[in-house]
């Protein structure tokens, strides 16, 4: 029976969420938007509309798990907490351009780079939009060098083929993306709460 042996506030939460986004929850202090039951639905809808025309009319393999592939799913939101920039607001305000100019120049610093071309800056000092692009692009590149959080037991595994997965970066990946040096092999190296990710970050 669903829900049997679960309190009901469990219960209820494991119906509202995604596997990947009660790991997103525990392990970055972060909860994803619910994909059923709140704002991003249409959203959701329109991203499996995509996914399937990339695969069916395009021919790309979509791996929903985003382990192989050429599409993953990223959140801006939890990269950003990773990578220990965060806003006293939200920079999502139509009129948030010194929040969101001071992460995209925090995100630079990060990532080992003095600046970002002054046209980047300017978009992201713009738009959130234009801010989410470019951390997604860069987390993109953490996938690809295997700095991202992947379903790692047979269970996660399973879920994800089937929801998908939300890949966010370990906590020392932006130094290391720009120089293209590949993450750890071994993901039991990775912080599990957000109290051991500050424990990292400190002693840096």
């Amino acid at each position: 029976m669903a829900g049997r042996g679960k309190g009901l506030a469990e219960y209820r939460e494991t119906l509202r969420l995604r596997a990947t986004d009660l790991v997103v929850k525990r392990e970055v202090g972060l909860t994803p938007l619910s994909v059923a039951a709140d704002k991003i639905a249409i959203t959701t809808f329109r991203c499996a509309l995509l996914l399937d025309r990339l695969d069916h009319e395009l021919g790309w393999a979509v791996d929903r798990s985003g382990t192989s592939g050429r599409v993953a799913e990223v959140y801006p939101a939890a990269a950003l907490r990773q990578f220990g920039l965060t806003s006293e607001t939200s920079y999502k305000a139509a009129d948030a351009f010194e929040e969101r100019t001071k992460l995209a120049r925090g995100l630079a610093r990060a990532l080992g780079i003095r600046r970002l071309p002054a046209a980047v800056e300017r978009q992201c000092r713009a738009s959130d939009h234009a801010l989410d692009a470019l951390v997604s692009a860069i987390v993109a590149r953490a996938v690809a060098l295997n700095w991202t959080r992947p379903p790692r037991s047979s269970g996660e595994r399973a879920l994800a083929q089937v929801e998908g997965w939300i890949h966010f970066p370990h906590t020392q990946a932006a130094q290391d993306l720009a120089a293209g040096s590949p993450g750890p092999q071994d993901q039991d190296a990775w912080p599990t709460a957000p109290a051991e990710r500050r424990a990292v970050r400190t002693s840096r």
